[in-house]
């Protein structure tokens, strides 16, 4: 399936376990904070690349899939998500940056 003219990987190969990539580095962290906090994000999904000039955001989802990053890792990333809401979330504390 092609949408907009591209393809998403999962619709490319089966999607299976890997071996950990290397530990995210300090920038590359910072600049995934940054780029979430820029879009007024709590949770999202920061696609990057590693280059020769440091961390390149790609895109920022705020509504990640999570499927095929689930499946790679074993874990229950949408479980975690729940989790950290439900442990931040505060009456009368909510900070968004549309309206509705």
């Amino acid at each position: 399936m092609t949408i907009g003219g591209s393809t998403a990987a999962h619709e490319l190969a089966a999607i299976r376990p890997f071996a950990p990539a290397p530990a995210i580095t300090p920038a590359e962290r910072a600049t995934a904070v940054s780029a979430a906090k820029r879009m007024g994000l709590n949770v999202c999904g920061v696609d990057m690349l590693r280059s020769n000039h440091g961390p390149v955001i790609m895109e920022v989802n705020s509504s990640p899939g999570l499927e095929g990053i689930e499946t790679a890792t074993g874990k229950d990333i949408a479980g975690m998500i729940i989790d950290f809401i439900a442990a931040n979330a505060k009456d009368g504390k909510t900070k968004t940056k549309g309206k509705g």
